[in-house]
C-alpha cells in the first residue's frame, strides 16, 4: 500500500468536480492497489489473528510464550500488529476518498448527464399524462401504450446507470472519463482559437 504517496496524490480530489489526467490516472492508481473497503476489512482481520513467524493461525494471548533472548512474544508482536491495521485503515480512507472522487466525475459526464435528463423528461410526461386523466379525460389505448412505453424506458435508463456506476470497473470508468474530457476538449477548441484571432 502506498499510503503517503496517494494522500499527496489525492489532496485535491475532494474539492472540485475538475479532473486532470493526473489526478484521474492517481485516483484509479489508488482504488485499483489498495483493493476495496471489503478487502482491506477481511486482510486486516486476518493480520489481527495470523501469525506466519510462529508458524500458526492465530495469536495465542492466554500463553505467554517466549523467544530466544527471552523476551515477551506477545508483546512484540502486538505493536507490528497495530502498525499493520492503522495503515489499513488509512489506506481505507484513502481509497474511499478516491472512489467517491471518480463517481463524482462520472457524474459530470455527458453520458451520465444524458440519462439523467431522459429520466426527468419521461418522469415529466408521465405526471402530465396523468393530471390530464384527473381532470376526467378518458385515457385512450394509445395513451396508456406511450406510458407503458416510458415506464420501459426509465427501467432502461435505470440499467444503464447501474452498468455504469456498478458492474463496470474502475479501469471502465476511467475511461469513460478520459472519452468525456477528450470531448470537451476537442468542442472548445475552436473557440479559444476564434478568441485568439480577435485578440
Amino acid at each position: 500500500m502506498h499510503t503517503a504517496s496517494s494522500v499527496s496524490q489525492l489532496s485535491l480530489c475532494d474539492v472540485s468536480y475538475d479532473s486532470c489526467t493526473d489526478t484521474d490516472d492517481a485516483a484509479y492508481q489508488t482504488c485499483h492497489a489498495n483493493g476495496t473497503s471489503e478487502e482491506n476489512v477481511n486482510r486486516s482481520e486476518r493480520t489481527l489473528t495470523e501469525d506466519p513467524s510462529l508458524g500458526n493461525d492465530s495469536i495465542r494471548t492466554h500463553s505467554n510464550g517466549q523467544d530466544n533472548n527471552g523476551n515477551d512474544v506477545i508483546r512484540l508482536l502486538l505493536p507490528r500488529r497495530m502498525t499493520e491495521v492503522q495503515q489499513t485503515r488509512a489506506a481505507t480512507i484513502i481509497n474511499a476518498y478516491a472512489r467517491g472522487y471518480l463517481t463524482r466525475r462520472l457524474f459530470q459526464t455527458d453520458a451520465v448527464q444524458n440519462i439523467k435528463r431522459t429520466i426527468a423528461d419521461i418522469v415529466c410526461f408521465i405526471i402530465s399524462t396523468q393530471q390530464t386523466q384527473a381532470k376526467g379525460v378518458k385515457e385512450d389505448a394509445k395513451l396508456a401504450a406511450l406510458r407503458r412505453n416510458a415506464g420501459k424506458q426509465i427501467a432502461y435508463c435505470l440499467d444503464q446507470l447501474h452498468t455504469i456506476f456498478v458492474t463496470s470497473t474502475a479501469r471502465d470508468r476511467l475511461q469513460m472519463i478520459r472519452r468525456d474530457r477528450s470531448l470537451k476538449g476537442t468542442s472548445a477548441l475552436p473557440t479559444k482559437v476564434h478568441r485568439k484571432q480577435h485578440v
